[in-house]
Parts: structure tokens; sequence; C-alpha cells
């Protein structure tokens, strides 16, 4: 059965209040549930839990950092509510922790890592990040279940957003003009001012 109505309004308020442009929220819905609008008829209620935990991550990093935009979604009490109710798919597969990690460098996590500090670049710091975004506590990657693999990387992907529009650099014309520098003042021996007056500039009708 297609999302109803209210399922679709839901996911647009969570989009909105993230401030998730549609290109970013067509490809995590893609990424979900292999659809790239929520009116695909092929989507069901498993592919709607699986996605909106998603949702609600950058919805409630928005919100912690200061960036979300309107009104909450409506009926929300709980940060954890979809994350707590995600159906569990089995162990968290090699393609999901090359995602949030990998020997080449190349993961999520490695990229977000040179703009933290030294101190919070840990495994554990990590597990952290993970514990934030399943609303349980995590000490062990691989334990993570595919929808809880799924959390994190949708957390990674949102504080890697955040961290590169910190880093980059300002637009034309939005940094503070300088101050002018006065001119030099001239020595009595410029050319503008002649050893013979040496008090008035040139062209200056001279005192009474």
């Amino acid at each position: 059965m297609p999302w109803t109505n209210l399922q679709k309004g839901l996911v647009k308020s969570y989009q909105r209040y993230a401030g998730m442009d549609d290109v970013t929220y067509r490809a995590l819905l893609h990424e979900q549930t292999g659809a790239t609008s929520s009116r695909d008829s092929h989507l069901t209620q498993f592919h709607f839990d699986a996605f909106m935990p998603v949702l609600e991550i950058s919805a409630h990093l928005a919100e912690t950092n200061g960036l979300a935009i309107g009104r909450r979604p409506p009926k929300l009490t709980d940060w954890y509510h979809w994350r707590q109710r995600a159906p569990a798919r089995g162990k968290a597969t090699s393609r999901e922790m090359w995602k949030i990690t990998n020997a080449d460098r190349t993961g999520i996590w490695d990229l977000l890592m040179p703009s933290l500090p030294e101190s919070q670049r840990t495994h554990a710091y990590l597990c952290g990040i993970a514990a934030h975004a399943v609303g349980h506590p995590v000490s062990h990657l691989p334990d993570l279940t595919v929808a809880a693999a799924g959390a994190l990387i949708a957390a990674l992907r949102d504080r890697l957003r955040h961290a590169l529009s910190r880093s980059a650099p300002a637009a034309p014309g939005a940094a503070e003009p300088q101050r002018s520098q006065p001119p030099p003042r001239p020595s009595p021996s410029s050319p503008a001012y002649p050893s013979s007056h040496p008090s008035h500039p040139p062209h200056s009708p001279a005192p009474a």
C-alpha cells in the first residue's frame, strides 16, 4: 500500500524543519527505499518506518545546532520516536561499515575527523555519535543493525555538511570592508608645501 497523504505530509514536515534541500532528500529516500519520490506507488509501511529515522536525525541535529527552519513537525514529543521503532533488518553489512569508516580514509567519519578537535577523533567519540543517533548505548560498531548503521550514516553526513558549511569561504563582498587609511602627511620639504610658505598649502589665501 502506498504512503498515505498523512505520511507524505509528515515526511515533508521533517524535511523542511531539517533545512534539507530536495537533492539531499531524494538521495536519502533512494538510499533507504529505492524510490526518489514519496508518491512512488511501491513504497510500503516498512519503507516509511525505515526512512523516518533518517529524517528524524537530520531534524534533531538541525534543532540542536540552531539551524532548524520553521515550526517543529506536528505532534513531536520524542526525538527518538522513529529511531526506536525502526525495523531491525539484521547486522550492518560491510557496505554500511565502509561508508562509515574504511582503510582508504574515504568514509564519512574519516572525512569529518579533520574538522574535530584532536580529543574527539576517537572510536569512543564515534560510538557516542552512534548512541545519540539510535537512542541507546553503542560500544561496538559492527554490532549495529542495518537500520542503526543507516541512522549513524545519516547523522555523520549531517555533521559533515555542517562542518563544511562552517569552513566554506565567505561569498564575494561578504567580508567587512577595510577602513581606508588616511593619506600620509606631507613633510615641509614636500612640493605641496613650498619652503617659502611652509604653513599654507598652495592656492590657499594667506591669513589677514
